[in-house]
């Protein structure tokens, strides 16, 4: 992540969906504290799956309102977090998803995709930390030896709360990041400055 630029778009207001940084790095922490990397990662570059994807599920919901975490709520039958897991694994440059959860939640979010997933190993569920970016911390610890190997070239970073991004969004964010070091989406607004007409 050392020198990474973010482009967020003139005029655009945040849409709070991926974002991504490209021209991954060491600098993540060392290697010690559990296994790293996933298997076959030198094919997978081979295959042209330089990009990762990071989902961030290890909040308590409690602003939500819900009894557990609320990225295990279900929209059209299916669990939040697995919504944002299937767009991330659509895309043909994506091989490693790594789902940062809290140590409680492992069990049902491994069910969870189980049931309404079929990406096996692709996916790898790491215990996030107290905040948000303790989270983003840990998900990059567990990538760091595929950067150091060159098999992951960028990362996208999302919040499995906004199950609704589409695997356009992931695959836009991705390209940009690859071009400008960072990037991170926006929806452009003309209307949030009004000129006065008194003046």
């Amino acid at each position: 992540r050392r020198g990474a630029r973010r482009t967020v778009g003139e005029g655009g207001v945040s849409h709070g969906g991926a974002r991504a940084v490209g021209g991954a790095r060491r600098g993540v922490g060392d290697r010690e504290g559990g296994r790293r990397g996933a298997p076959g990662d030198h094919e997978q570059r081979a295959q042209g799956r330089d990009a990762a994807v990071v989902i961030l599920a290890a909040g308590s919901g409690t602003r939500s309102g819900a009894t557990g975490n609320k990225v295990l709520l279900e929209l059209d039958g299916v669990p939040l977090l697995c919504h944002s897991v299937l767009a991330a694994a659509s895309l043909a440059e994506v091989g490693p998803i790594v789902l940062t959860v809290r140590e409680e939640d492992r069990a049902a979010v491994a069910d969870a995709l189980a049931r309404h997933t079929q990406v096996g190993e692709r996916v790898a569920i790491v215990t996030g930390g107290q905040t948000r970016h303790g989270s983003e911390w840990a998900a990059l610890q567990w990538l760091a030896p595929l950067i150091d190997a060159g098999d992951v070239a960028v990362v996208a970073l999302h919040d499995a709360a906004r199950p609704l991004a589409p695997p356009a969004l992931y695959a836009d964010i991705l390209a940009a990041a690859r071009t400008h070091g960072g990037a991170l989406p926006v929806v452009r607004r003309d209307d949030l400055l009004v000129r006065d007409p008194a003046t």
